[in-house]
């Protein structure tokens, strides 16, 4: 379960760093280099270990809350 934690924790800081600067307002459209910046997120993150990771958090969560 820890191991899963760290998943998130380390996909959503992740996120947060490559993102901090990007506006994603009502009606805003991204720049060229924002839109570099959401492409190059995409392509270090490993959906796969973070799907998985946040299906047994949900399932730990369901079973022991």
């Amino acid at each position: 379960m820890e191991d899963d934690y760290e998943v998130l924790v380390a996909s959503f800081g992740k996120i947060a760093e490559a993102l901090q600067d990007v506006d994603f307002g009502y009606g805003t459209t991204q720049n060229p280099e924002d839109l570099q910046k959401i492409q190059k997120l995409a392509a270090t993150l490993d959906v796969g270990k973070v799907r998985g990771a946040a299906t047994s958090v949900e399932a730990w969560a369901k079973a022991n809350c």
